[in-house]
Formats: structure tokens, C-alpha cells, sequence
């Protein structure tokens, strides 16, 4: 009896089932914040301006646009910039000029204490100067439109320390101009005088220009590295003194007179570069170093240097006249010059301890020349020279090389010939009549 009312009690089952409140919630607090508290910025279009500015920025902060602003006629400039630590947000609207007005200038930053400047993400259209402020360091510039018709003076203009990335610049003088900075993955087009140009201790990499009449320029301790100069006019880059070059691709629109594929001065250095369609196309002058670039197709030379250079592991063929000419104290060495229509490596009047060194030129007028007056004290050792029309060595009298050893005959080992294993020697053969023609098509 006892077990079967355990039983019985273990089996009921009672069960409180609790609601919620049947009252609603309260409403909700108001937090009254303003729409500069949810949106800390400014519109451009709420700033006030002066006779000559249509908007001022003179505070810190952050600036946006609303829409597309347009020139008033009467103002040379739209923003100006007065202050510091600002971030100017296009916000995908542009900025338009109006040609033949007093508008000049689509962005002003002005004073020499300007820093930490940001201006992004728009278009400038038609101005006279897009972004303007030589005297501004620390500013920004990123992913901006900037395009003229044909009378614009310069698309970007800044100072000391500035970065420039995915810009593209078209139809204006000036493309992209700091004293120092960073350049980036920008594009320029048809900009008349330059298409960069940068002053000192500045990089430009990932960039193009087409249709300039100069691609890059710059002047001390710059870094250009994988640019691309296409269809320039006049120079495709420039450094004049202690800059580099490296993996660039030039190509000019012809082969006129002075018009120069890479052009560098004084103690440069040149690796990994391609130079086609120019009048010259690598030039330099003193204390300069080229090595592993191809220059081909090219007018009055490959690659010309004047004093105290190094050449090395370069390939300079298939040029109107010269593959490589040098001039004094320079070494040109592990090269390829063949199939150009004068000479493939050439000592020009008037220099001086030039050394040719294990280089392979074959198919041009000469093989390996050096010119006979004003030349003396050159080095011509290890280098093979074959089926050069007119001749394959043409050294003059007042220079010095190692025994010059034909192969025209021999076929398979050499160490039975003759000199064939002097440290110094130089190889030559042919296969064709001396004096029949060249061999370049």
C-alpha cells in the first residue's frame, strides 16, 4: 500500500506557468544629439567665402561635398584651405570650372605651415590649376579626376612631403608637380610640358603617362620603379643626378632629332628597363650605371655615355646607327650589340681608359670601333665579334686589346688554334663576303 501511493505521488505533476507583464515598455528616451553628432563632417556648401573664394575652410575637421559645384565666374578660386588637419571629401561630386571666366583655381591650400591635408575621392573639371599649393607640405591626394581642355596650366602643385595615389590627370600643362613626396599608381594624359615632375628625394612607382611631351622629370635622389612612358614627345624620363631607374618601359612617338628615351646625368643608376622607338634611346652622362636594359629600334643609338659610366648585361640591337657608343673611362661589359645599321660598340672622340670587355656584336657595319683621332688608351679583351660587313675589330693605333682570333673556319674545340686560350682573347668570324652589305634588314 505504502509503494503504490509513492507511486501516486511521484506521478502528479504540478506545473506554474509565469507571463509576462501585461503593461508596455516605456517609450524610448530622446538622445537629442544634433546631425553634426551623427555625422561629424561639414558640407562645403555651408562654408562662407570672400570676394575672391567662393568657400573657406579655416578650421580643422572633416569637409564633404553634397553635390557638384560649379565656378562662379567672378571668384578666381572655389575652396580654399587655411588650416590644418583637414580631410576635404569630394564624395564622388566634382568640381567644375568655366574657361574663359576669372575661375583659375578649383582647390587652394595656402601657407607654408599647412600640414596633414586631405583631398579624395572627386573629379575637377576645367580649371585653370586642379589642385594648387607649391608652399603646402604633408597633404594627400587620392582618387581624383582632374581634367582640362587643352588650357589648363597644372593638375596637381604641391610641396614637401606629399602623397599622391590613384590620381589620373589629363589635358593640362603640368600633370602631377610636388618638391618631394610619394607618386602611385596615377595616370597622365596628354599633359603638354610634363607629365610628373618631382624635385627631390621623391619615389614615383605603378604610374603612366601617354601623349606628354616629357613623361617624368627629377632632379636629385629620386626613385622611379615600374613606370610606363608611352607615346611622349620629346623625353620619355629624366633624372639629373643621384636617382634610379628601375623596371620603366619607354616608347616616344618617333625618332626625331633629340627625342630621348631615358636621359640621366650625373651618378645615376638604370636596371631593368626597355627603351624602343627614340632618337637615343638610354643617354647619360657622368658616373652613371646601366644595367640589364634593352634598347632596340631606336634612331641615332641604343645607348650612349659619355665619361665614367658602367655598362653591363645589356642589349642594345636592331638601332638605325649605333648599338653602344662611350666616350671616356667608361666599361661596357657582358653586352649585346648586333644588327644595327652602323656600329655595335663604338668609342667616340674625344676621351680616354674605355675597356671592352666580353660583349657579343655581330651584324652591324662594325663590329666593335673606336674612333681614330682624339681616342687613345682604350681596352678591347674577350669579346666576339662576327659578320660586321665592314669590319669586326676597327681599334685605330693608339689603344691596346688581346689577340683577335678568327673562327671563321673552325668548328668544334678551339684549343688547337692558335691564341684561342689567351685570358685577353677577342673571337671573330664571318660568314658573309666582307664589303657585301649589312646585315640588318
Amino acid at each position: 500500500m505504502k509503494k503504490a501511493n509513492l507511486v501516486w505521488m511521484v506521478c502528479i505533476t504540478v506545473s506554474v506557468v509565469y507571463a509576462g507583464s501585461l503593461n508596455p515598455p516605456a517609450a524610448p528616451e530622446l538622445t537629442m544629439k544634433t546631425l553634426m553628432e551623427i555625422e561629424p563632417r561639414t558640407p562645403v556648401e555651408w562654408l562662407g567665402g570672400d570676394p575672391n573664394t567662393m568657400f573657406i575652410i579655416d578650421q580643422p575637421g572633416s569637409y564633404y561635398l553634397t553635390g557638384t559645384i560649379f565656378a562662379d565666374p567672378m571668384k578666381q578660386t572655389c575652396i580654399a584651405v587655411n588650416a590644418s588637419g583637414v580631410v576635404l571629401d569630394l564624395n564622388g561630386f566634382a568640381i567644375e570650372g568655366l574657361e574663359g571666366t576669372l575661375a583659375r583655381t578649383a582647390i587652394q591650400v595656402n601657407g607654408d605651415d599647412r600640414r596633414s591635408v586631405w583631398i579624395k575621392n572627386g573629379s575637377i573639371l576645367n580649371w585653370v590649376e586642379g589642385i594648387f599649393g607649391p608652399e603646402a607640405d604633408g597633404i594627400t591626394c587620392s582618387d581624383l579626376q582632374i581634367h582640362c581642355v587643352y588650357w589648363g596650366d597644372r593638375g596637381i602643385w604641391l610641396g614637401d612631403a606629399v602623397r599622391v595615389e590613384r590620381c589620373t590627370v589629363s589635358s593640362m600643362a603640368y600633370g602631377i608637380c610636388a618638391y618631394q613626396g610619394d607618386f602611385s599608381h596615377c595616370s597622365v594624359y596628354q599633359c603638354g610640358a610634363r607629365g610628373y615632375e618631382m624635385w627631390q628625394g621623391g619615389i614615383i612607382s605603378d604610374c603612366v603617362a601617354r601623349w606628354c611631351g616629357e613623361g617624368i622629370y627629377s632632379f636629385q635622389n629620386c626613385v622611379i620603379d615600374r613606370c610606363m612612358m608611352n607615346e611622349c614627345f620629346i623625353r620619355g624620363i629624366t633624372v639629373e643626378q643621384e636617382g634610379q631607374i628601375s623596371h620603366c618601359s619607354v616608347r616616344l612617338t618617333g625618332k626625331g632629332y633629340d627625342q630621348i628615351g631615358i636621359r640621366a646625368i650625373f651618378g645615376n643608376l638604370i636596371s631593368h628597363c626597355t627603351v624602343t622607338n627614340c632618337w637615343a634611346g638610354i643617354d647619360v652622362g657622368e658616373g652613371n650605371t646601366i644595367i640589364d636594359c634593352t634598347a632596340r629600334d631606336n634612331g641615332e643609338c641604343g645607348i650612349g655615355a659619355n665619361a665614367q659610366n658602367v655598362i653591363m648585361r645589356c642589349n642594345s640591337s636592331g638601332n638605325d646607327l649605333w648599338g653602344i657608343w662611350v666616350r671616356d673611362k667608361t666599361i661596357v661589359k657582358d653586352c649585346v650589340a648586333s644588327n644595327n645599321g652602323n656600329v655595335g660598340i663604338d668609342i667616340r672622340c674625344c676621351g680616354q681608359g674605355c675597356r671592352i670587355e666580353s660583349n657579343i656584336c655581330s651584324g652591324n657595319k662594325y663590329g666593335i670601333h673606336i674612333d681614330a683621332e682624339g681616342t687613345h688608351h682604350h681596352l678591347v679583351v674577350k669579346n666576339t665579334c662576327g659578320d660586321n660587313w665592314l669590319a669586326n675589330y676597327d681599334l685605330g693605333s693608339q689603344s691596346s686589346w688581346g689577340p683577335i682570333i678568327d673562327l671563321s673556319s673552325a668548328y668544334g674545340d678551339i684549343s688547337a688554334i692558335a691564341g684561342a686560350d689567351h685570358p685577353w682573347a677577342n673571337f671573330e668570324y664571318s660568314l658573309v663576303l666582307a664589303g657585301t652589305g649589312p646585315a640588318k634588314e
